[in-house]
């Protein structure tokens, strides 16, 4: 049976991705694994079409506050026992969970199945199916 060490949990700030922590921290506490919550900025969400072709690459304190506030809000579940970092990074989420997988080198990673973005899953496809289709480590999916 496989031993979970490094739990990374992405993050939106939907329902589904707060199921999906409370999933991972419950495999932590049985595994004395560390959970990574990762939340990524998808600069996209807070461009102009203008702004993304003629961007300088700065971001403001704001966007980057609103992601901070994000993993703030869900500290508060992580019980005592358990080990918990935070990570923001900014980028496309499904190139940036990938990357932080391989970083940390996850045992799991550990999803909800929807996000914030109805609409873009149904014109992009979601997140969650990417990760499961290229990640190397092992997915669990949260409905």
């Amino acid at each position: 049976m496989k031993v979970f060490k490094n739990i990374l949990v992405p993050l939106d700030g939907s329902q589904a991705g707060r199921e999906a922590l409370l999933y991972a921290l419950s495999l932590a506490e049985t595994y004395q694994a560390s959970v990574w919550i990762l939340h990524v900025i998808d600069l996209n969400q807070y461009m102009s079409s203008f702004e993304q072709v003629s961007g300088s690459g700065y971001l403001p304190q704001e966007i980057l506050d609103e992601g901070q506030k994000v993993l703030e809000e869900v500290c508060g579940l992580i019980p005592a026992g358990v080990t918990a970092k935070t990570l923001v990074k900014m980028g496309r989420p499904q190139e940036r969970i990938l990357e932080t997988a391989e970083e940390m080198q996850a045992d799991l990673i550990v999803m909800g199945s929807r996000g914030l973005g109805a609409l873009k899953q149904m014109l992009m496809g979601s997140v969650s199916q990417y990760i499961l289709v290229h990640a190397k480590s092992p997915v669990l999916v949260i409905r």
